[in-house]
């Protein structure tokens, strides 16, 4: 939003849209995917069972996208009855369609983060991924400002672009690593690795 204000929006109409319409997603986000994440989380972290992490995605997802369709489809009405006739429309409807794709992918953003990762023992993956998405959103919001194209819906694809970098990030680090999700193959990795540390130290 300050980046609005800053190059674009001096009287904050714009990024007064693109919070409200972010106020709506993150009500959206918590509502679905915190209830989800908080039963899930804790039962793969002490059984490593990753197949609950699936049947979670297989059954909710699907769900939560036609969710999202519906409200692209009835936004202005939506953004009419939560913000009223004065600042439910125009900017705000706008912001809102564009940024459902960030509620579409929230669910396996956040399973494929800790739920999946710690148990697996990458959990320095989840934070680097935030950490290099956060690094590629102020860069490219450094390129839209010296080339003057920010705006409110470049702002809000932008928005969607950086969470699905860290989604992908995440999904391929998992793709990669995926032999530390059989039984017993992340005390291998451990032993390994002290084995391979005992060697190092002899030398």
């Amino acid at each position: 939003m300050f980046v609005l204000e800053w190059f674009v929006d001096p009287t904050k109409t714009l990024s007064g849209a693109y919070g409200a319409a972010n106020t709506l997603i993150d009500a959206a986000r918590l509502g679905i995917v915190s209830p989800i994440t908080d039963s899930v989380y804790p039962s793969v972290m002490k059984s490593r069972n990753f197949s609950v992490i699936k049947k979670a995605l297989v059954l909710t997802f699907p769900i939560i996208l036609v969710g999202c369709t519906v409200v692209f489809i009835f936004a202005e009405q939506i953004c009419l009855l939560w913000l009223g006739e004065e600042n439910g429309t125009g900017n705000v409807v706008m912001a809102l369609r564009a940024l459902m794709p960030v509620v579409a992918i929230s669910l396996p953003n956040y399973m494929f983060g800790f739920p999946t990762l710690n148990p697996m023992g990458l959990v320095k993956h989840a934070n680097m991924s935030v950490n290099i998405g956060t690094i590629i959103h102020i860069a490219a919001l450094a390129v839209l400002a010296l080339t003057g194209a920010i705006s409110l819906f470049s702002i809000c694809i932008l928005t969607c672009c950086t969470e699905f970098f860290v989604l992908m990030y995440r999904v391929i680090i998992i793709v990669k690593n995926r032999h530390l999700m059989k039984p017993g193959a992340l005390d291998e990795a451990k032993l390994e690795d002290e084995v391979y540390e005992h060697i190092n130290d002899d030398e």
